[in-house]
């Protein structure tokens, strides 16, 4: 036992050897060996170091800004206020150790500069931040301090060149975030810090949203003292999880064993629409697509009421159920391409031309247990001068999925019409056409097998690398369809932005695009202009589908609201 350590240090030994000198007692040895710790728990001394351990961790996690934030409750900014230069500050009381993250100030002109400070209750200089705002709008700035309970009272202070937003009075204070409160303002409003992140215990969330994440990316929500929720960009904590649905690219549920049938018309359709009549039809496969399942168990029947001017990708999904495809004799300008899908996908009566420079197959099929095509024509394009310009397959199947074809059409390669290849297998069953070199060809263990006639080109079969073919007795030409039309895509960005208000009658001249109710400004009407790029392009052309990308300037403030677009 060695008293002189805390706390006290015991061993147990067995004693291996001593050593005894007859002439000098100093001498003596004693070896040990075999240690055996003794445990000595409970002490006092013990749980005082771990209890200073753990208040120490807390207060370095939690208090002192590790990015567990949320946005304090506040006014929302440019409502029911105005703007001014005049200085302003917020008063704040923590009862707990609080991070002071980001702050927002809501600037009117363009080059705002100013200072803001972290004060004591007093008006003490703690902290004082230059800041410099070049664009109008809302601009963040990051104060980084640690407002600490046993201080307990601050000024968050702002003085600027040019005007802030500040909302008008009266407010009704105190306005608490939990163990984090602003109890007054200089103008009894409140003075121009919005979007205010706070971190450390007892924090309550922000207006219209409990939770926001910082610019750490991270949050804490707390109950009773307690963390029951911490999330980042990358993760997320909890206890139970009770959900109706989940969706997310890398979780699959089991969807619908319902037989549902949608419409989908890229003409005169929309997808804000319900799909579920032909008055109420989504305009693109991809909708039907996107709200689908990705394991369902019933059948699915698209209605395609019009031309598609896309390729439609149906990929990764699993079941017992069904996609089945009504083209009802409309043409496709695209790509059909099914991969890595377990359920049945079923196409009927549809006409699928290759797109402008496509050199791939019109259809392909990838690692999927079974796709059925009846009565589709596919054309493609035959350039034996320029085979970077010509369609290498018709139609081809891959990687050990398998494929039927039912009295279907297949026309214009340079090399085959119908292609199985690395364990891909395919069934044709009556099929005509031609215009390549040859009809069915078979490659890498892929395998074809004919019932009736095969496409009539140069030569009917050919296989190769161990491909096999089997059952080909004759082709037949069909009837051969006229050259599909050619079509192109063309993209203009726009040339100028503007802003319209219609408060003022004129012009903001901003370079900005900003739509809506905007502070003192009033009303305003934003424009994008392309000057006469897409109306010289597409004079008597014939317009099938047109698209309008457009984006928010940020996420913050009203990122949430709707906005109308008119063109």
């Amino acid at each position: 036992k060695d008293a002189t350590f805390q706390p006290e240090l015991v061993l147990e030994a067995q004693i291996v050897e001593t050593k005894t000198s007859l002439t000098d007692p100093s001498k003596n040895q004693v070896t040990l060996g075999d240690y055996q710790p003794i445990q000595i728990t409970g002490t006092d001394r013990i749980n005082e170091i771990k209890k200073q351990i753990n208040e120490t961790l807390t207060t370095a996690k939690v208090a002192a800004g590790t990015g567990l934030h949320v946005v304090a409750n506040a006014p929302k900014p440019e409502e029911n206020g105005y703007y001014s230069s005049d200085p302003g500050y917020i008063d704040i009381e923590v009862t707990e150790n609080i991070h002071l993250g980001d702050v927002s100030v809501f600037t009117f002109n363009d080059n705002t500069t100013g200072t803001i400070k972290v004060q004591d209750a007093n008006g003490n200089d703690l902290k004082t931040i230059p800041v410099s705002f070049p664009t109008e709008g809302e601009n963040k700035v990051s104060v980084d301090y640690l407002l600490r309970k046993d201080v307990g009272n601050y000024r968050l202070y702002g003085e600027f060149d040019k005007e802030v937003f500040y909302t008008a009075s009266p407010v009704n204070y105190p306005i608490e975030s939990g163990s984090f409160k602003v109890t007054g303002s200089l103008t009894d409003g409140w003075d121009i810090f919005y979007n205010i992140y706070i971190g450390g215990p007892g924090i309550k969330g922000a207006y219209g949203q409990d939770l926001v994440l910082d610019q750490l990316n991270s949050f804490v929500q707390y109950a009773n003292g307690e963390a029951q929720i911490i999330a980042d960009s990358n993760q997320i904590a909890l206890g139970t999880v009770i959900a109706g649905k989940v969706i997310a690219p890398n979780v699959v549920t089991l969807g619908t064993n319902d037989n549902i049938t949608y419409y989908v018309n890229p003409q005169t359709g929309s997808d804000e629409n319900d799909g579920l009549t032909s008055a109420t039809a989504f305009a693109s496969v991809d909708k039907v697509l996107s709200i689908t399942d990705r394991a369902f168990d019933g059948d699915i029947t698209i209605n395609i009421l019009n031309d598609v001017y896309d390729d439609i990708v149906i990929i990764g999904y699993q079941g017992s159920g069904s996609f089945n495809f009504q083209f009802n004799n409309n043409v496709m300008t695209g790509t059909f391409k099914v991969q890595s899908c377990s359920v049945r996908v079923n196409v009927y009566n549809a006409i699928i031309n290759r797109k402008d420079g496509e050199t791939t197959a019109v259809a392909q099929v990838y690692t999927s247990n079974y796709v059925y095509f009846s009565n589709c024509t596919f054309v493609g394009v035959r350039n034996t001068g320029n085979p970077s310009l010509a369609t290498s397959a018709t139609v081809a199947v891959y990687d050990n999925s398998f494929c039927y074809f039912y009295q279907c059409q297949m026309y214009g390669a340079n090399r085959e019409n119908i292609r199985a290849s690395y364990g891909g297998r395919a069934m044709v069953h009556d099929c005509t056409g031609g215009n390549s070199s040859y009809g069915v060809f078979a490659e890498y263990a892929g395998f074809v097998g004919v019932r009736g006639t095969v496409p009539n080109a140069s030569s009917p079969q050919n296989s190769q690398y161990g491909g096999q073919v089997v059952g080909v007795t004759s082709g037949n030409n069909g009837t051969t369809p006229s050259n599909p039309t050619t079509t192109y895509t063309s993209s203009w960005n726009s040339t100028e932005g503007n802003t319209w208000s219609m408060k003022y009658n004129l012009w903001r001249n901003t370079g900005e695009v900003k739509q809506g109710q905007w502070s003192t400004y009033g009303n305003n009407i934003g424009c994008w202009f392309f000057n006469n790029g897409p109306s010289s392009t597409v004079t008597g052309k014939t317009i099938k589908r047109m698209q309008f990308y457009c984006k928010r300037k940020d996420t913050g403030g009203y990122g949430s609201t709707k906005v109308t677009i008119r063109y």
